[in-house]
Formats: structure tokens, C-alpha cells, sequence
């Protein structure tokens, strides 16, 4: 018997901590004043975000399928031999 007291009593001690802690802060909240309903915004605007969203997409496109100054493959390939041929 004496050793379930031993063994209990640092549990008792935190539970009762524990529950000190809880009871002040229950205390808190509902010794508070009740809050107000937050008001919505009247005309939410979201311009910034969709203009975001549609223009860096668009830019990332323009970026990668840009126009280049690089001529066909096949131009590439006759180009030499032309230069190597009879009106050399």
C-alpha cells in the first residue's frame, strides 16, 4: 500500500498542476466579452491576383517558345555543301 502511495504521488501532483492550468484558462474565456461578428468586405477585389495569374504564365510561354534566329535544320544541312558545290 505504501508503495501505490509512493508511486502516486508525483501523478497527482501533475494532474492537479494540469487541471489549476486548465480551470484559469477556462476562466479566462469565459469571463471574456463576447466578440462581433467581423463585418465581410463589400466588394472583395481580386484583381491583382488574377492579373498575376494570367500574365506570368503568358510571360513564361513567351519566353520559351520565342522566336529564334536559327534557321531550319534542312537550311543548315545544304548551306555547306552549296558553298563545296560547282560554283565553288
Amino acid at each position: 500500500m505504501r508503495r501505490l502511495i509512493c508511486d502516486s504521488w508525483p501523478l497527482g501532483r501533475r494532474l492537479t498542476l494540469a487541471a489549476a492550468i486548465f480551470f484559469a484558462c477556462t476562466n479566462l474565456v469565459l469571463g471574456a466579452p463576447p466578440r462581433q461578428a467581423a463585418e465581410p468586405p463589400k466588394e472583395p477585389v481580386y484583381a491583382l491576383e488574377y492579373g498575376v495569374a494570367i500574365f506570368v504564365p503568358l510571360i513564361a510561354l513567351a519566353l520559351v517558345f520565342r522566336p529564334g534566329k536559327r534557321t531550319e535544320l534542312e537550311d543548315e544541312l545544304k548551306l555547306p555543301f552549296e558553298r563545296l558545290g560547282p560554283n565553288r
